[in-house]
């Protein structure tokens, strides 16, 4: 009985010393830790170079709370006190952190953080100004203004109720008519053959900007609106601004009502910074 020796099947000698050499280096990694079964939960011990062995409590791993208020953040920070001197000796204490999309309270072993979640309107109108504009049927327009903005509409009361009564075809007639007959029509009289000269050109959604009720922020925005006759449509754009301009508010609201929240908890001294910690 033979057998073949395939010389690809082996490693050559400088594979060979790399993986000897990192089996060495994992031993010898692992043998510096040493966790005695006596000892307590959290405790180890570290091999030193003379031998020695230093005995380390380790860092509790961090984790993130969820808060529901403003206050409730203010009262963990509170609570923790001095702890976060005798969790690490190098930390900076306690510090607030905001921005549009909430608060983060930093503790000694983790996070506490306010979420602030966006609106369905909002989010609908922020997708408008991503994709540079939307369009919509009569139909499609009146079930958006029936559900998702119906509590946008506060400046324009009446404006759902034109928008089903809208009568396209009469706006497509008189255009027809003014090019058949090469009639002089203003767009004034084509628009009142219609009703379409009840639509304003620019729309101003009253906007709650975010979802939960906590965060009271309700801005107006401004939305260019276009009656499109030959696609039986109509075409809003978000003016320049308005969303950026909204978010702005919202965080200036964020930073208010937290910065009450901690001067109720007696610790105006705590920094409150912009921006999403590391």
């Amino acid at each position: 009985m033979s057998s073949a020796y395939n010389e690809e099947s082996y490693p050559d000698s400088s594979e060979t010393e790399s993986i000897i050499r990192m089996a060495r280096e994992a031993v010898e990694i692992k043998a510096r830790f040493h966790k005695p079964p006596e000892e307590p939960k959290g405790f180890y011990y570290i091999a030193q170079k003379d031998g020695s062995l230093e005995r380390v409590k380790a860092k509790p791993a961090d984790t993130l709370e969820v808060s529901k208020d403003y206050h409730t953040i203010a009262r963990r920070i509170k609570k923790a006190g001095d702890s976060y001197i005798s969790v690490d000796a190098t930390s900076s204490g306690p510090e607030v952190w905001y921005d549009r999309h909430g608060i983060v309270g930093i503790l000694p072993n983790g996070r506490i953080k306010l979420r602030a979640e966006f609106s369905e309107p909002f989010k609908l109108i922020r997708e408008w100004e991503k994709a540079k504009g939307a369009a919509y049927k009569q139909t499609s327009l009146y079930a958006l203004l029936r559900t998702t903005l119906i509590d946008c509409m506060d400046k324009h009361p009446d404006f759902t109720k034109l928008i089903s009564k809208l009568d396209f075809k009469k706006v497509q007639e008189a255009s027809s008519t003014v090019q058949a007959k090469g009639v002089s029509m203003s767009k004034s009289l084509v628009a009142e053959a219609s009703g379409a000269d009840l639509i304003p050109e620019v729309i101003t959604f009253m906007v709650t900007i975010y979802e939960n009720p906590l965060f009271a922020v309700r801005r107006p925005i401004r939305v260019a609106c276009v009656l499109d006759a030959s696609d039986e449509a109509f075409k809003f754009w978000v003016l320049p601004g308005e969303v950026e301009n909204a978010c702005v508010e919202a965080e200036a609201h964020l930073c208010r009502r937290m910065t009450e929240a901690l001067e109720e908890a007696e610790l105006g001294d705590v920094p409150l910074y912009y921006g999403s910690p590391e």
